[in-house]
């Protein structure tokens, strides 16, 4: 590629495009994005951050963005797309090039943000490895200008799904087999081969084959664990949520009132007399909740247990979420198959922190499994029972929906600020009591 060099300023235009979306046919097949239960992700947002990166093209032309200093921010949209924004920074060209900021309208200098969407593809014709494809939200798009009239932009998307960036599993690294190669240079609908890669030009040239080089392989992270698969599996129906009397729709809020609460591990021991809480199941599966014990000890020191914040002696979780799923191994009552609302953090780790004394530091972190009933039974209100023997959970395993495989989840606890987290158990019984609403748990 033919720079020129014109009063220090380079006449440079990169194609950054990295593609997802490549046919209206092939969003209704292909690999999925899925959680690790092979469901589709709940817990959606996308973070990440980048190394050096470097543009270049099979001539050598570079332009470098600062080590450690680009990052990754996002959503998954479906089970076949995520959006991601990079915001590269410290961008410019090389010295020898004039040595150029690069920089977005309306963005401090250096900098270079793509706005993406991908989609997951399948690297081989026999259709057994996954990765993904990026492209540009906005063809055309002017990513960046490097002094006055060098560009960072998208050229045109051309015949055949170019100016598409294929990447291995759930990253967004992009290996050079040479100076302005890409390494993976298509991919596969069917038995139809897409070249994907990169292109450049500069003012003057025609577009060209161009590659990022990074300097090691870069994942995205996630909310919660997910995978690339093959295939979606169907979701199986049951256990869930029926409204069948009032409004007939989620979301169907509830409140929660109950008794005794008692958090005990080998170091700790705390008791509540009261319990109550409030939220709404979002649909027939999910809820999120959040919880308030009141009269909180700990009887050991004789001392009151406190969340910041909250009034003397009451502890409040996070916000929680949760999911309906039968328990493991499989147990059949009377009423049906037992069920479980698994209790998690809707974001971070952690269920709830407290201090007692204003001195012993406490924090509560995974998955509880409360017990819900009736169940197959129209009513006004559901029982929550959360049991423990000494300092496990019972039960501490819940059926995964598709599969039926086991997954465990337990809460854990870590005292007087030790970074170790060791079991605990949580006991309560709860009642949900749903606001103009009448339901039914379907196990």
């Amino acid at each position: 590629m033919r720079l020129k060099l014109r009063g220090g300023f380079v006449l440079l235009v990169v194609a950054l495009v990295l593609s997802a979306v490549a046919s209206s046919t092939a969003a209704a097949s292909g690999p999925v994005i899925v959680n690790e239960e092979g469901e589709e992700v709940v817990h959606k947002q996308i973070t990440g951050s980048e190394p050096e990166v470097i543009f270049e093209t099979h001539e050598g032309e570079v332009i470098r963005c600062l080590d450690g200093s680009s990052t990754d921010a996002g959503e998954v949209t479906g089970l076949r797309s995520l959006k991601l924004t990079i915001t590269y920074t410290g961008c410019s060209l090389p010295r020898s090039l004039g040595g150029e900021s690069c920089e977005n309208s309306g963005r401090p200098t250096g900098y270079i943000v793509a706005n993406l969407v991908g989609k997951p593809v399948y690297l081989d014709e026999k259709h057994t490895e996954i990765g993904m494809a990026f492209e540009p939200e906005v063809k055309n798009a002017v990513f960046a200008k490097c002094g006055i009239i060098a560009k960072i932009g998208v050229h045109e998307a051309g015949k055949g799904g170019r100016d598409t960036l294929v990447t291995p599993g759930l990253t967004v690294h992009s290996a050079c087999a040479s100076p302005g190669q890409q390494k993976l240079r298509g991919y596969w609908e069917g038995e139809s081969f897409i070249p994907g890669y990169l292109e450049a030009s500069t003012l003057s040239s025609m577009w060209q084959e161009a590659c990022i080089r990074f300097e090691w392989a870069t994942g995205l992270h996630f909310e919660e664990n997910v995978q690339l698969a093959a295939e979606a599996v169907k979701t199986t129906a049951k256990p869930r949520l029926k409204p069948v009397k009032g409004a007939g729709s989620f979301p169907v809020a509830f409140t929660s009132t109950g008794g005794k609460v008692v958090l005990e591990s080998k170091e700790l021991g705390v008791e509540c007399k009261g319990n109550a809480g409030a939220g709404s199941f979002t649909n027939e599966k999910e809820a999120k909740l959040t919880l308030k014990w009141t009269e909180c000890t700990f009887p050991k020191l004789g001392v009151k247990c406190t969340t910041s914040g909250a009034a003397s002696g009451v502890i409040e979780t996070k916000e929680l979420a949760g999911a309906l799923y039968h328990t493991y191994p499989e147990k059949i009552t009377a009423e049906g198959k037992e069920t479980g609302l698994v209790l998690s953090p809707a974001s971070g780790e952690v269920v709830a922190e407290f201090k007692c004394s204003g001195l012993l530091l406490v924090m509560v972190k995974g998955s509880i499994i409360g017990v819900v009933s009736p169940l197959n039974k129209q009513t006004k209100t559901l029982a929550l029972t959360l049991k423990r023997s000494g300092f496990v959970q019972v039960p501490s395993e819940y059926a995964a929906r598709n599969t039926g495989a086991k997954v465990t989840a337990v809460p854990k606890c870590s005292y007087n600020g030790n970074k170790e987290f060791e079991a605990c158990g949580i006991e309560s019984a709860s009642a949900l009591a749903f606001t103009g609403e009448e339901v039914m748990l379907e196990a």
